[in-house]
This record gives C-alpha cells, sequence and structure tokens, in this order.
C-alpha cells in the first residue's frame, strides 16, 4: 500500500529535489560573492571604521552597523529575487508545465502565499548574517594607529582579511565547479534519456482508468462487450483514430503468468518460467505504435470462438528457446 501523496507527487519529489539543490548553489555562491565584496568594501572604509572607534564607537556598535547595511542588501535582494521568480515561474508554466501534479491549469494553482514569504524571509535574513558577519567581524579588529596613519589613497588588505577572501573565492569556485558538472551530467542524462527508443509511442494519447464488478462481468463474454464497446464507442470522436483496452500501461507492470518449459526439470518449483502477462484488445498496438517483429498482431476475429493467440516479446524466445514454449 502507499499514501495518496506519494502516489501524486512521487515521481516529481526527486526531480524538484534536484532542482531545489542547483538553485541552494547558486545561492550559495552568490552569498560568497557578496560576502568577498563586502570584505573589499570594509577594507576601503578601514578609515572610516577607525575614526568611528576613535571618536568612542565600540566593536559591537561597528559589528551592528556593517551587519545592518548586509541586510539591507540581502532584503533587497530576496525582494527583487521573489519578483522575478515569480514572473519566471509564470512563464516557465506558460510554456511547459510538465508533468508537476497539482499545479492546476496553465500553473494556476502556483502562488505566492505565507510560507513562500516566511522562507524567502528567512533565507534573506539568514543569509545576510551568515554571510555578512565575516566581513563585520573582519572589518572591526582593524589597528586603530595603522589605519589612521595610512593615506586616504591607499589602502593596505591585512593577513587575516587576504586570507578570508581567498577562502571565499575558493569556496565560490569550488561551488561553481560543482554546479557546473552537475548540470553537464543531468543535461547529457536528458540527452540520452531522449534517444532511447522505449518501443512504443504516447504522444497524443490520452488514458483512463476503470474497474467492473458485478454478476455481468464474472464470464469473459460480458468482459468482452464492455471492452469491445469501449473501444469502437470513441473511433467515432473527432480526432480520435484508435482506441484500445488494456489491464495496464506500458512499463506499467502485468498480471503473473507461470509457464512450464518443455525440457527443464521442475525440482520443487510448481512451473520452470514466468513472466508478466498482459490482456489487452486487438488495437492496443495499433494505439501505441508498438511494432510487430514477426507473426501477425491480433485482430477483431480472435475472440473466445477462436484458437488462443499470444504475442511474446524478444526476451521470452531467447531466454527459453523458441521450441521450448508449451
Amino acid at each position: 500500500m502507499t499514501s495518496l501523496q506519494e502516489t501524486i507527487v512521487g515521481d516529481t519529489r526527486s526531480s524538484l529535489l534536484v532542482l531545489l539543490g542547483a538553485v541552494s548553489f547558486v545561492l550559495l555562491i552568490a552569498c560568497a560573492n557578496v560576502a568577498n565584496l563586502l570584505l573589499v568594501r570594509a577594507t576601503a572604509r578601514k578609515r572610516e571604521l577607525a575614526t568611528r572607534a576613535a571618536l568612542g564607537a565600540g566593536r559591537g556598535h561597528i559589528i551592528r552597523q556593517l551587519l545592518t547595511e548586509s541586510l539591507v542588501v540581502s532584503l533587497t535582494g530576496g525582494f527583487l529575487g521573489l519578483v522575478l521568480g515569480f514572473v519566471g515561474v509564470r512563464l516557465l508554466l506558460a510554456i511547459s508545465p510538465g508533468s508537476i501534479p497539482r499545479i492546476g491549469e496553465s500553473g494556476s494553482a502556483v502562488m505566492l502565499d505565507l510560507n513562500v514569504l516566511l522562507f524567502t524571509l528567512g533565507v534573506s535574513v539568514f543569509t545576510g548574517i551568515v554571510f555578512g558577519l565575516v566581513p563585520a567581524i573582519t572589518a572591526s579588529r582593524n589597528n586603530l594607529a595603522a589605519a589612521l596613519n595610512e593615506s586616504s589613497s591607499r589602502s593596505s588588505v591585512g593577513f587575516r582579511s587576504g586570507k578570508v577572501r581567498s577562502v571565499l573565492v575558493i569556496t565560490e569556485m569550488a561551488l561553481a565547479l560543482v554546479l557546473v558538472v552537475g548540470a553537464t551530467l543531468l543535461i547529457r542524462t536528458l540527452m540520452k534519456l531522449q534517444a532511447v527508443d522505449p518501443g512504443f509511442d504516447t504522444r497524443n494519447v490520452v488514458t483512463m482508468a476503470m474497474s467492473i464488478g458485478g454478476e455481468r462481468y464474472q464470464k469473459t463474454s460480458g468482459v468482452a462487450q464492455i471492452i469491445r464497446d469501449g473501444t469502437e464507442a470513441p473511433q467515432h470522436g473527432p480526432g480520435v483514430t484508435n482506441a484500445a483496452a488494456a489491464c495496464c500501461l506500458p512499463l506499467q507492470g502485468g498480471l503473473g503468468l507461470p509457464f512450464d518449459i518443455l525440457g527443464r526439470p521442475k525440482g520443487d518449483n510448481p512451473s520452470t518460467g514466468g513472466g508478466g502477462y498482459f490482456p489487452i484488445s486487438w488495437s492496443y498496438f495499433e494505439a501505441f505504435k508498438v511494432p510487430i517483429l514477426r507473426g501477425r498482431n491480433f485482430t477483431e476475429h480472435d475472440d473466445g470462438t477462436a484458437p488462443g493467440v499470444v504475442i511474446v516479446n524478444e526476451a521470452m524466445p531467447n531466454n527459453t528457446g523458441p521450441k521450448a514454449i508449451r
């Protein structure tokens, strides 16, 4: 048993988590870049900060001032990112909503709610404090005498400040490298997946599922009649070229079917072979454009009065032998 939520969003969760990871890397790169710029700006303001300290401003006051400036930058960036992100998401959903569930028609259910606003605010405040704290602490450690004696047209970079900047640059380059390599691998994987021929074509194919019950369908004739009615009626609709019925969709699994392979001892097993069994209507292969490699396709005359007919895939005769199936 699986939960309804897992059934609806299970296939999409992994893709969205990968996208979230990529966005997080971009955020970290931007934060490292901004922190580096704040360090450079604090270095250029050494005389100003030293003058404030000489006039009585404590180290905590200077750190609070620089953190306030960092928060203003991060909150402004968060607001602009929120606006641009919302517009970008709307454009992407309008172009191609893809297979993301529960987003409404053309993404109408995707909107800015309180959770998104609080998350954006939290990320902005967190990044502003964390990545503004290092430049603030570094700038507050200035040597007052050395800073005041420096020429206003010349500013030196201390060993500690230069080391922090080097670490930020290295971190930024490492994150960018990981992001580029990951994006390249994802693009390569997507191209290879698109080049794979699954053996069927789902373009312009619409599916629906239903269940049947009652005494009428206890016999094969009742099941055959509803399948015949369900596949013939839609073909008269506009734009419909084919209609078919089956127990399962391609790659969705099937019913278990044990069988015996001649010449292979059973031992303790009730059967010597087994596979997946898919009861389908005669037009199933035409609807999904599945090619018949050898033999013939099912026809509408293959009913309960006709001899039994079965179509097997390539793997079955190759693994069991073409003359070994009973």
